[in-house]
């Protein structure tokens, strides 16, 4: 699993989506957006 960490927000993704999200050059921001409508928040 990546983990994208952004302030207290902890969100996980799989390998896949983070393979897609380098590939398509998604921004951090747009990569929190996805993985928190995808899997929600997950707090530390």
């Amino acid at each position: 699993m990546d983990v994208i960490l952004l302030a207290d927000d902890v969100y996980e993704v799989s390998p896949l989506e983070g393979q897609l999200i380098r590939f398509f050059g998604i921004t951090v921001p747009e990569a929190l957006v996805v993985a928190g409508i995808i899997h929600g928040p997950h707090w530390l």
